[in-house]
């Protein structure tokens, strides 16, 4: 009897192996540990690529900004350089008016003195029959009949204009009296002509290189507005 009251005992007391006791409470499992640190890295790099990334597109927009306004800028407006004849106006005036003042006061010397050199055998032809020196006598320039004519006055009919290359020219009106000769020894009444004058800068300085008369009807040359030769 006793010995069944143990077993009994025995038995109430003995569990099956691997089960949980009724009243042990069951295991919390463990939270994994948060590694702040890797994540301040990662934070860290991702804010160092967002702004290295920020900073090539803006280099990039900024360089392609550039490109365009520099392609499609708007010119700077620039003045033109004005010719010779314009900027040097007044010292080509300054020389007509020389030229006419000289004209006027019958100086052959100095007139002739204006011009650049003869060049061509017609040219220095001319030039020596004007200057007497073809026969070493004095000027026939205003001494002889065709050439002895008064400058009475002058006005600009037409200021410098580029006429040809480096070459200047200036158109004349003069009031002027032809000696009537040896049958009229008299001068006449004045009358308006039209002359060009042709001016060149040489060594710094205005010369006249051709005297014409506009009159059609008159030859061409050098020193044509002197000689008032006509046309055959």
């Amino acid at each position: 009897m006793y010995m069944e009251n143990q077993m009994n005992a025995g038995n109430q007391n003995t569990q099956p192996f691997g089960q949980n006791p009724v009243n042990q409470p069951a295991p919390t499992p463990e939270k994994p540990k948060v590694n702040y640190m890797v994540i301040g890295l990662i934070v860290l790099a991702c804010f160092v690529v967002f702004g290295l990334g920020v900073y090539y597109l803006g280099k990039q927009s900024s360089s392609k900004r550039a490109t365009q306004v520099s392609q499609t800028s708007i010119p700077i407006p620039t003045t033109p350089l004005l010719d010779n004849c314009v900027s040097d106006k007044g010292e080509i005036l300054a020389v007509v008016n020389t030229f006419e003042t000289l004209q006027k006061n019958k100086d052959s010397k100095g007139v002739l003195g204006l011009f650049t050199p003869p060049q061509s055998q017609a040219e220095i032809s001319d030039y020596q029959n004007l200057s007497g020196e073809d026969a070493h006598i004095l000027p026939r320039l205003y001494n002889n009949v065709s050439t002895g004519y008064n400058t009475q006055s002058y006005k600009v009919a037409q200021e410098p204009t580029k006429s040809a290359d480096n070459f200047c020219g200036v158109l004349l009106e003069e009031q002027r009296s032809n000696y009537g000769g040896p049958t009229n020894p008299q001068y006449l009444p004045a009358q308006t002509k039209d002359f060009a004058l042709t001016l060149i800068k040489q060594n710094g300085g205005w010369k006249i290189d051709q005297y014409q008369s506009q009159d059609t009807r008159i030859k061409k040359g050098k020193y044509a507005g002197f000689l008032m030769e006509y046309s055959n």
